[in-house]
């Protein structure tokens, strides 16, 4: 099975990715029948259908041409009976525990990354809760020493303040570092569901918008990490990222 596979969409090369990373493109449905791909064993890009990505796309990104079932964890292939359903995903013997630690921990792997559950993810927002309010404490002290207490406008300027400093703050950490400084603390990031870790200004300001739309929904758009395969929240679903655990 090759591996260093590229696909092209919009005119636009990625990677090089594992066969396990092409596997969760699929299942993503960012890479679909007609796109293009490429490894070194082929003479030219070729659409998927008509490559051994094929065995993904006929299968639903778990049977190969021989009938095998993919591990979930480390790829590899197995008849059905040799695999174990843990939560809905195959899992092979020899990475069960593996899988058993991701489920304890409320993570779950594919593709070469593992996904960041609630509780990690809650963990981060409070730090950036605290930094944030922090600084608007700041400012909200010396709004009202320069402008006086008591002072009308100093709430209407604090709340326009306090309001700017929360997007600048998260769109401008995305944008540049792909993660908050709450997430850089407990050693998540955000990227994009092909895999690639460069977040786009206009991806970090429209996901900043949906994640006030998680937070509107009373909640439900972050309570939706817990039960979906990939940790996605709401707003992870509308701008197409993943929220996943960097190298430590």
């Amino acid at each position: 099975m090759a591996e260093n596979w590229y696909y092209s969409i919009d005119e636009k090369n990625h990677g090089p990715l594992s066969f396990i990373d092409m596997k969760r493109l699929v299942a993503d449905h960012i890479i679909q029948a007609d796109t293009l791909v490429w490894n070194e064993q082929l003479a030219d890009w070729l659409p998927a259908q008509d490559t051994e990505i094929a065995s993904l796309l006929n299968g639903g990104g778990m049977i190969d041409v021989a009938g095998r079932h993919h591990c979930s964890v480390c790829g590899k292939n197995f008849v059905q009976n040799e695999l174990i359903d843990m939560n809905g995903s195959l899992t092979c013997a020899g990475c069960k525990p593996q899988m058993l630690r991701m489920m304890q921990s409320g993570t779950s792997s594919l593709g070469g990354v593992t996904y960041a559950g609630f509780w990690i993810r809650f963990g981060a927002t409070w730090l950036d809760g605290f930094i944030v309010g922090g600084i608007n404490l700041a400012i909200g002290f010396v709004l009202s020493r320069v402008m006086g207490e008591g002072n009308a406008n100093v709430d209407i300027a604090e709340f326009v303040i306090n309001v700017l400093i929360g997007f600048f703050y998260v769109v401008v950490m995305i944008a540049t570092k792909g993660a908050t400084l709450g997430q850089m603390a407990v050693h998540i990031q955000t990227i994009n569901a092909d895999g690639t870790t460069k977040i786009s200004w206009g991806k970090s300001i429209g996901r900043y918008f949906a994640y006030q739309l998680s937070a509107i929904l009373l909640g439900i758009g972050f309570l939706m990490v817990a039960f979906d395969s990939q940790k996605r929240a709401l707003h992870d679903m509308i701008c197409s990222t993943r929220v996943v655990y960097t190298n430590k």
